[in-house]
């Protein structure tokens, strides 16, 4: 031990001793603060460090062997190695002690990814749990490089070829791994194991994988094995043929050990992995808290019961819904949240109160569903009791009725239906008394689907019936009829239709039984998923497991990724809390002239399902409306409808088809109704030929002029001379003189317009400017319809530049002459509403996703509460931060905090270790 500290003490003072060391560390800040200041310290960006931890795996590999070159190659160049071999304490105890000295070199090298999360942890969130697992995964891919680098030293006396040697064995082991498989499939996963880069990564997603750990660990040691055998043999030194012998088995044990260590922790059975994220304490948002403090109700009068089956879901989701609802319970104090898994028999006891408490929460409602059904069940009982005693005389009259009678086969038919009434007609008591039976499957009554059976069969046969009062009353007057046929016409009528009247009875008391959410608690508990909040004066509110759990990603043909954000709890939970408090929540209409259902996943995206759905999560009502196959569709008590129309997606000629003329005339009508709309314009060719857009004038009538001859394109630089002509902008945050609800909803979050068209709004009160898109070299007003042509340019028109910002989103309020002012929102470009950019997003590793686009969902959250005159919804209505976003980072902050990393921390390094070396000089 006393040789492996002097050793180490000894090269910890060559190391800061010398300047070689504080290049590199520095050198090595300067890396890492460019790579933090580009890709992750940007506003309303993702606060992770991820980035820089995959980076760093590289920028060590550049750095490390400089830490180690020196190792053996400087000690044989001076000629002390001959005096350290001659010391007791050998070889191995020299080359464990260089590396454990070099290893506290890299160690420090991890100080700048702290200051970078200490900045993430100020205007953020960052999950340190993440980062710790990248900073292990770091140490432990540095120690192997610095192992290889102490061994290339042993080759060399010159520290320049011992660098070089270190670094390019290094890279052919990368390029091969990475170059190679495409070349020679069969060996492909043999080459992504030697990887280390690969295996690297792993950490920087907070993923720890027990063979990776185990491959560095074997990797490293082996080597530093190596280094030792190396570090016993001298230049110009004859070893002994049995001393050479052992070296060569020692050397080929080495050799077989590392690689079978490694590929026995790659088997299944061995692997481990573990997900170290969302290590830190869940935090409510603080309009959530304000919220929940301020719930009304005496104490333990509101619940939050999340079903959720242990065996279905992963364990870490599981913690997260846990620690979710504890700091909702936390947060309010008449408020109990809690986790049941409706198969587990320890949580029998909660859900049978569940249970009771629904019953007991829609008490009302279902003294009013049973009195209705009984009704509904009686009335369908007397007819099949009227179909029996009609038979006797109708089959009677048909024997008397000749073969050859017209009227025959009228009545046998009606005979034949009748028959079959009192035949099969018990099918639907049992249907209907299984809907109202309870069991382990079913815990409490459909009674939704007992109502839907019931009204529609007494529908049904009270429209035939009155159908057959009809008949028998024309027979009854008709006269050259058989008198039998007569006679029985007269004295059935009556009868027929006092059965007709008492099931239109029947029907019209189940058709006028409010909606009942319990059904849907019904259905949610028969699932065995869901979340039911109970109110103590307002009823419940049920949240399918779907949006709760939203499991699968799924990798649409364009490369978009549908969004999985595991356990949305708060976003959701709050929503559902907060629409009980309110009498009217928003209807949100879709209005389009598509060939297919919008509110529908499609491969391509092109629908409206990631808006619809976020719709969905804060409790908001959604519709779909096809002006070419469905009619206008009425708002359901306590709502306030918003339509959101969708000019056509693709157009087949100049002239509008007779579904967008139709579009239009919808469109048109609710304006002048003063309905509150969300009209999305889209590119035309007609301004270019002479003509109006017509889309263009209805936005023209409202105060806003659109440009949709011309579309915002972008040319970003891929290589020299390549160019991506882009069709899209980003929209990083809203105008900045405009101080209005949706926009200081949305904030900062990305907002992503495809095919941007600019809007020229009027100079008058009512109407402002919302986001606008920002002037740059390189963008520009397209007027040129085919995009071959626009590609082929090599630079971009002066004329054609963007000089001036352009707004895109204008929001118009006008007053009425009786009534809320009518209230729409503009917005350039039709894109934005699609699947394709609102789900568009990048991997953060394991399942997490963080979205390229969240504005998105904000604009029509909170767009759509406004329309709807909601206005106290609007602040609360864009939580959709699937993950911690940077928050709070001005321009000038961010610029003056990359000056201090950049420029500001290299210097202080290197200014720390001249201070120690030439204090050590006058020493």
């Amino acid at each position: 031990m006393n040789g492996f500290l002097a050793i180490f003490l000894r090269e910890l003072r060559a190391t800061f001793f010398t300047s070689a060391g504080w290049m590199s560390l520095a050198i090595g800040s300067f890396l890492l603060a460019i790579v933090f200041m580009m890709l992750c310290f940007v506003p309303e960006g993702p606060a992770t460090l991820q980035p820089v931890l995959k980076l760093a795996t590289w920028i060590l590999m550049l750095v490390a062997p400089a830490f180690s070159m020196r190792a053996f190659s400087e000690e044989r160049r001076q000629g002390t190695w001959e005096l350290l071999q001659a010391a007791p304490h050998g070889v191995g105890v020299i080359v464990l002690g260089k590396f454990t000295a070099m290893l506290f070199q890299l160690v420090l090298l991890g100080v700048p990814i702290l200051v970078f999360g200490g900045m993430l942890e100020y205007f953020g969130r960052p999950d340190w749990g993440e980062i710790g697992c990248g900073l292990l995964g770091l140490f432990l891919a540095g120690g192997a490089w610095l192992a290889l680098g102490m061994l290339a030293s042993t080759l060399t006396e010159s520290q320049l070829v011992s660098y070089l040697l270190a670094l390019f064995s290094s890279l052919m082991v990368v390029l091969c791994a990475r170059l190679l498989p495409p070349l020679f499939p069969a060996w492909a996963p043999l080459l992504f194991a030697i990887d280390p880069t690969r295996r690297a990564e792993d950490f920087a997603i907070g993923l720890l994988d027990t063979a990776n750990v185990v491959y560095f660990i074997s990797v490293t040691v082996g080597i530093l094995l190596v280094t030792r055998l190396l570090g016993c043999w001298q230049p110009g030194v004859r070893l002994r043929r049995r001393s050479l012998g052992n070296a060569g088995i020692e050397l080929i044990g080495i050799l077989l050990f590392v690689p079978a260590a490694v590929a026995c922790f790659d088997l299944p059975q061995l692997r481990q992995t573990f997900d170290l994220t969302r290590t830190r304490a869940y935090a409510l948002d603080p309009r959530t808290e304000q919220l929940l403090a301020e719930l009304p109700g005496e104490s333990e009068g509101w619940s939050i019961n999340v079903l959720a089956v242990s065996d279905q879901n992963d364990a870490t989701v599981l913690r997260q819904v846990d620690e979710i609802l504890q700091r909702f319970d936390d947060a309010a104090p008449n408020l109990v949240a809690r986790r049941i898994d409706p198969l587990d028999p320890r949580s029998l006891v909660a859900f049978e109160g569940l249970l009771e408490q629904l019953n007991q929460a829609y008490a009302t409602e279902l003294a009013q569903y049973q009195t209705g059904i009984d009704q509904a069940r009686n009335a369908y009982e007397r007819l099949r009791v009227f179909a029996v005693e009609m038979l006797a005389p109708m089959r009677e009259l048909i024997t008397r009725l000749g073969p050859q009678d017209p009227m025959r086969n009228q009545i046998t038919e009606l005979a034949r239906a009748l028959t079959r009434l009192s035949s099969d007609g018990g099918e639907l008591e049992s249907y209907v008394q299984t809907m109202l039976d309870t069991d382990g499957a079913r815990p409490l009554p459909d009674w939704d689907g007992a109502r839907t059976a019931l009204q529609t069969t007494c529908g049904f046969w009270s429209e035939q019936l009155a159908a057959t009062v009809n008949v028998l009353q024309s027979w009854s007057t008709t006269t050259g009829l058989d008198s039998d046929l007569r006679l029985f016409a007269r004295t059935a009528r009556p009868e027929f239709q006092r059965m007709a009247i008492e099931l239109a009875s029947a029907t019209d008391e189940l058709s006028q039984l409010p909606p009942l959410e319990l059904s849907e608690a019904a259905r949610a508990l028969k699932a065995g998923e869901a979340a039911i909040i109970l109110s103590p004066n307002d009823g419940a509110a049920v949240i399918p497991a779907w949006q709760l759990f939203p499991r699968t990603t799924t990798q649409a043909g364009d490369g978009t990724v549908r969004i999985d954000r595991r356990f949305r709890g708060e976003e959701v939970l709050s929503a559902a809390i907060r629409s009980l408090q309110m009498n009217e929540r928003p209807w949100v209409v879709f209005v389009h002239g598509e060939d297919r259902r919008m509110l529908q996943a499609s491969e391509t995206g092109s629908d409206f399902f990631a808006l619809a759905d976020a719709l969905q999560a804060a409790r908001y009502g959604v519709a779909e409306w096809n002006v070419a196959t469905m009619e206008r569709p009425l708002a359901p008590n306590g709502t306030r409808p918003v339509w959101v129309v969708l000019p056509p997606l693709q157009r087949d000629g100049v002239e509008p088809t007779s579904v967008e003329r139709k579009l239009l005339d919808v469109t048109e009508n609710l304006l002048q109704e003063g309905q509150p709309v969300l009209l999305s314009l889209s590119r035309s060719i007609l301004p270019l030929l002479g003509q109006e857009d017509p889309w263009a004038a209805l936005a023209s009538a409202l105060g806003v002029t659109g440009s949709t001859s011309r579309l915002v394109l972008e040319r970003v630089p891929l290589d020299e001379d390549r160019f991506e002509t882009r069709q899209w902008t980003r929209l990083a945050q809203p105008d900045p003189e405009t101080d209005h609800p949706v926009s200081r909803a949305v904030g900062t979050q990305a907002l992503v317009i495809l095919q941007p068209v600019g809007l020229l709004p009027e100079d008058r009160s009512g109407i402002k400017t919302l986001w606008s898109i920002e002037p740059s070299p390189t963008r520009w007003l397209e007027s040129e319809w085919k995009m071959d042509r626009v590609e082929q340019r090599s630079e971009i028109p002066a004329e054609l530049m963007l000089e001036e910002p352009l707004p895109v989103v204008v929001a118009i309020e006008t007053d009425t002459a009786s009534g809320p002012p009518q209230r729409v929102v503009v917005v350039g470009g039709s894109g934005w509403l699609l699947s394709t950019v609102a789900d568009l997003s990048r991997s953060l590793g394991g399942e997490r996703l963080v979205l390229e686009a969240p504005g998105n969902r904000g604009l029509i959250l909170a767009a759509t509460a406004w329309l709807a005159g909601l206005d106290e919804l609007v602040p609360v209505s864009t939580g959709v931060s699937e993950v911690s976003r940077i928050n709070g980072l001005s321009a000038g902050m961010r610029t003056f905090i990359g000056v201090l990393l950049i420029l500001v921390l290299p210097v202080l390094v290197l200014f720390s270790g001249g201070a120690i070396i030439l204090a050590r000089g006058r020493a």
